[in-house]
């Protein structure tokens, strides 16, 4: 049997560690809280475009975008295709794609 010393050292023991472990959960639940709360959820890549417009107007870009050379609108139904009316396919063509080798009269390959 278990002497009475050596089971209130081992009640104590257990206690200590479940007291310890409960610490342990609670610090780290609190410390993943902490950071989740002050973390950011958008990406630096994302935040850039986050960033609010100004709503003064840059007259010197402004005079720039004038100042750019206008195209005139181009009729699209007046354009040619560059492409043949008719698709041309040789007549020797393997069904499944592999090149056909063709026998030399001296007979190798």
């Amino acid at each position: 049997m278990i002497s009475k010393l050596f089971e209130n050292k081992l009640r104590q023991n257990f206690f200590r560690l479940a007291l310890l472990s409960i610490i342990t959960i609670f610090v780290w639940i609190s410390f993943n809280i902490y950071r989740s709360i002050n973390k950011s959820q958008i990406k630096f890549e994302k935040k850039k475009y986050l960033t609010p417009l100004t709503p003064d107007l840059d007259l010197d870009t402004m005079k720039i975008i004038k100042r750019r050379i206008k195209t005139k609108p181009e009729a699209w139904e007046t354009l040619e295709s560059e492409l043949p009316e008719v698709l041309l396919i040789p007549e020797e063509t393997s069904p499944s794609g592999d090149v056909k080798k063709e026998a030399t009269s001296s007979g190798d390959l």
